[in-house]
């Protein structure tokens, strides 16, 4: 102990007589020290940590194959979807997505958030229920019922976590949503800065809907398939 206390005085002397050396030094090691701790927490989000869903290997994105116009992963068309949610034979099920932006406002300070529009079997496809409360019903999609899911985030920033938020009525975009449930707190899908999951609202112009290509979709894939065999089909 004594040895290292006097490197220590040692050293401090050292950088006191050389001041900008030591201020090139430090700057080197915060930058090096946090270089290295966003490429882990990337590292351990995307590589390391598994995915927060049920069999998390056996959840696929689907893609339309559009090479010839130079979109081999072209985002599919509504149309397009249930085509393939109704004939594939490697899928348990097929769920859709696109993203919304909307402000939220009358609770607090006003804010614009980010989430998804999702068919009501997203969050089963996934194998993820909610923290608390419940997802949407396929009637509630149908009667476009104004119902939303938050996120744990956006719970806890907005709302301190106060258990009293299910069915609680809030503004979005000026109209009236219903907090249905709140999110896990690793629950992501694509994104991280998600705050929302509202129903999609299948209308029959919706699903006639095959020149606008705007939805992302997931699939879970059967016990007894493979990728191989799904890619092919």
């Amino acid at each position: 102990m004594r040895t290292l206390l006097a490197d220590l005085r040692y050293g401090y002397r050292l950088l006191r007589q050389a001041p900008g050396f030591t201020l090139i030094a430090i700057c080197a090691l915060a930058l090096g020290i946090g270089a290295n701790t966003a490429i882990f927490s990337t590292l351990d989000a995307v590589l390391l940590r598994p995915l927060p869903y049920d069999d998390p290997d056996r959840v696929m994105m689907v893609y339309e194959d559009a090479t010839s116009i130079g979109f081999s992963r072209n985002t599919p068309a509504p149309a397009n979807y249930f085509d393939w949610r109704a004939q594939n034979h490697v899928f348990t099920d097929m769920a859709a997505t696109r993203g919304r932006s909307m402000s939220i406002t009358g609770d607090g300070t006003p804010e614009q958030l980010y989430g998804q529009a999702v068919t009501p079997n997203f969050f089963s496809v996934l194998g993820v229920t909610p923290l608390m409360g419940r997802a949407f019903t396929e009637e509630e999609d149908r009667n476009a019922a104004q119902v939303v899911l938050i996120s744990h985030r956006l719970w806890q920033r907005r709302y301190s976590g106060d258990a009293s938020v299910l069915n609680r009525t809030i503004l979005l975009n000026d109209a009236r949503y219903t907090i249905a449930g709140v999110m896990p707190r690793d629950f992501v899908f694509r994104d991280r800065d998600r705050d929302f999951w509202i129903p999609i609202n299948v209308t029959p112009a919706f699903r006639a809907t095959r020149g606008s290509h705007f939805l992302a979709v997931v699939a879970r894939l059967k016990p007894d398939a493979t990728l191989q065999r799904a890619s092919a089909e």
